[in-house]
């Protein structure tokens, strides 16, 4: 009998560090640094350069760097017990475009991720549906993860964003509080993955809000869809990729409360895509057994709604067709 067989996979999970400042669509909350004495100091772990970095921010210019290590490790189940470890580095800056040329309610931002490390669940062969470590994945390289302006209309009423930019920093987008991808950022990229990309792939976008005062937002963008933006090469510039499929389109619908006089604060959402690109008919003949090409149709849809409950997600399965 195959020893993955003999026992329920255990994983034990770790998520060590993560230092500076919270990146865009990273979702991590700042981390403060703390003098000897057990005071806080600064806000920033790295220090403030000598009252420099302050003296930046107030300017216009404002630096975020960031450390994530996540260690897990198989006792038992999979084909053999081990542990592995994967991290990544971040290092982004925001610019104050109304600070720095005077240009109101605007600002850009540049961020540069890199992966490296092991995955648990392909190394100890864990057979899982979602990663053990959401911090792997999507090449170990250095990739462009940010790299957009964006600009508020109508006292912040209409909020307009364009660039180089994740799907999941403005649609699907949740907490990353566990390191079991599962639990961890938009279930979009996660579980549709071969058309929808999350961090740290960014692709060319757009993206228009209108903030619902007292409600929550309703928004809109056009992703551009090409593979290429998963390769290993050519992902440090903000490159212009040929023979894109199609046109990634999500809406997503927030209502924001903030109930008991804003103690109890929430977050529901719902939401749908639709990608004009083709796609191979899965509900069509049974090419598998038949061994010919399967048929192809132009458009695949979904949808989603999310929720946190007790600091947790609670989502409703996503649909996904691919055929139109």
């Amino acid at each position: 009998m195959p020893k993955e067989r003999l026992g329920v996979t255990t994983v034990m999970l770790l998520s060590l560090c993560t230092v500076g400042n919270a990146l865009a669509g990273d979702h991590t909350p700042p981390i403060a640094s703390f003098d000897a004495s057990g005071g806080n100091n600064e806000p920033w772990l790295l220090g403030d350069w000598n009252g420099l970095r302050t003296d930046l921010k107030d300017r216009g210019i404002d630096f975020q760097f960031g450390y994530t290590g996540e260690l897990a490790f198989n006792p038992t189940g999979g084909f053999e017990s081990r542990a592995a470890y994967a991290d990544q580095y971040s290092a982004g800056v925001t610019f104050d475009l109304d600070s720095l040329v005077g240009i109101p309610d605007a600002k850009f931002q540049l961020t540069l991720t890199q992966r490296t490390g092991r995955n648990l669940s392909d190394d100890a062969r864990l057979g899982t549906l979602q990663e053990v470590q959401e911090i792997y994945g999507r090449g170990q390289t250095i990739r462009l993860t940010d790299f957009w302006y964006e600009q508020q209309f109508a006292n912040g009423l209409i909020d307009w964003k364009i660039g180089r930019m994740p799907v999941n920093e403005d649609f699907g987008s949740f907490p990353c509080d566990f390191q079991n991808l599962t639990f961890c950022g938009s279930d979009l990229g996660n579980l549709v993955g071969n058309y929808i990309y999350n961090w740290p792939i960014s692709q060319w976008a757009t993206r228009a809000k209108v903030n619902l005062t007292g409600f929550g937002y309703i928004q809109v963008g056009v992703y551009d869809v090409n593979p290429k933006y998963l390769g290993v090469d050519d992902q440090v510039l903000p490159v212009f990729y040929n023979h894109s499929s199609g046109a990634l389109i999500p809406v997503e619908l927030a209502w924001l409360p903030a109930l008991d006089g804003g103690r109890l604060r929430g977050s529901y959402k719902i939401g749908a895509w639709y990608d004009t690109s083709g796609a191979d008919d899965v509900d069509g003949d049974l090419f598998t057994l038949t061994g010919l090409p399967a048929r192809r149709h132009r458009g695949r849809y979904g949808g989603l709604s999310q929720h946190p409950a007790a600091g947790h997600r609670q989502s409703q399965p996503v649909f996904e067709r691919r055929r139109c």
